[in-house]
């Protein structure tokens, strides 16, 4: 094989440098680039996972005086809470990486995923049906407030007709009889307060707890207007 002339160099330089132009120009670095620019989210979704590892622990944290306040527990029994719940935490951890070591990340995190979904399928359920009955109970303490529209005290001692038309109810009630009508009125309202907070004695979910106190508010206020229309009766 003999040595190369400088015209053969010189040829051999150009169709390097043309090959190089051509592979820039077509885009064949692009995959290198997006490699790089999906490495970006990687790094923020890792970043992500440590930063709820951390928020795990202070929601446990957080939450100690109340676990101490209701279980009567000392400090050495909060910090084996802590400890232990740390110690579960990392070892799963472990496991967890070393099965994504053998059988694929991708699958281990789809699996997790699944795990979780089916883990809080039972408390969504349990969600959906705690909300439908506590908003039939709402609908119960809106049809007694419907009921009051016509049980103004002011026309129970004389019976007045002025402003009334042909469409009018008629107000045949005595004030005895009015009076005892809005206090069963109360009464319900507060049986349907006292319902609702039983029925998710045993459901400590945030979601259905402030449904929960929307209830109670409502009832409450319903039946402070009773109690206003009463006094009127008692005064009148």
């Amino acid at each position: 094989m003999g040595v190369p002339t400088a015209n053969e160099e010189e040829e051999y330089m150009d169709n390097v440098s043309g090959a190089a132009e051509v592979i820039s120009q077509s885009g064949r670095l692009t995959p290198t680039r997006s490699r790089f620019h999906w490495s970006h989210f990687g790094f923020a979704a890792l970043l992500s996972i440590l930063f709820l590892t951390f928020l795990d622990i202070t929601v446990i944290s957080a939450v100690l005086s109340n676990v101490q306040s209701e279980l009567h527990s000392s400090v050495s029994d909060l910090q084996w809470v802590v400890g232990g719940y740390a110690l579960a935490f990392g070892s799963l951890m472990l496991i967890c990486g070393s099965l994504g070591d053998n059988f694929g990340r991708k699958k281990i995190m789809l699996l997790g995923v699944a795990i979780f979904f089916l883990v809080s399928l039972e408390r969504r359920i349990k969600r959906r049906r705690a909300l439908k009955a506590l908003r039939e109970l709402r609908s119960l303490a809106h049809i007694v407030d419907m009921h009051q529209l016509t049980k103004g005290p002011e026309r129970a001692h004389t019976h007045a007709s002025d402003g009334d038309t042909a469409s009018s109810p008629i107000r045949s009630l005595t004030p005895f009889e009015l009076g005892r009508y809005l206090d069963y009125c109360s009464e319900f309202l507060s049986l349907v307060s006292k319902i609702a907070a039983l029925y998710v004695q045993r459901f400590d979910d945030e979601v259905v707890l402030g449904a929960v106190n929307e209830v109670e508010s409502l009832t409450s206020g319903l039946s402070r207007k009773i109690w206003q229309k009463i006094m009127i009766l008692e005064t009148d």
